[in-house]
């Protein structure tokens, strides 16, 4: 085994051990946890949400939090593509860490008319 397929194998290893400590964003009591964000949080995250979207290069995160509650987390785009109707879009992965838990959702954005960054959906 070469040192750089060696290389490789733990930082895998090290990013699958690393999301078997997470929760998946897909079922309905991680989604509850989304939505007890407030008002000022949900601000955060949009704000974090569209300065990765637009200015960030995949993999780099952009954290946000609140000092009032404690809840933090951040947003990484994981991949850029263009879809068959021309539109320019982003997979995204949303890291939220409250009480000592973290969960995270995959969703995908596109650009739209305005240059505004739409959510789409959740990725599986």
């Amino acid at each position: 085994m070469t040192r750089a397929f060696g290389r490789v194998a733990l930082v895998l290893f090290l990013v699958l051990a690393a999301g078997c400590a997470t929760s998946s964003g897909t079922g309905k009591k991680t989604a509850s946890v989304w939505r007890s964000l407030s008002a000022d949080e949900r601000a955060r995250l949009e704000t974090a949400r569209q300065e990765a979207l637009e200015r960030r290069l995949s993999g780099e995160p952009v954290a946000w939090g609140s000092a009032a509650t404690g809840r933090a987390g951040e947003v990484v785009v994981v991949r850029t593509l263009r879809l068959a109707d021309g539109r320019y879009c982003r997979d995204y992965r949303e890291t939220l860490r409250i009480s000592g838990k973290q969960v995270e959702r995959h969703r995908r954005a596109c650009r739209d008319a305005t240059g505004y960054w739409r959510t789409l959906s959740q990725k599986a």
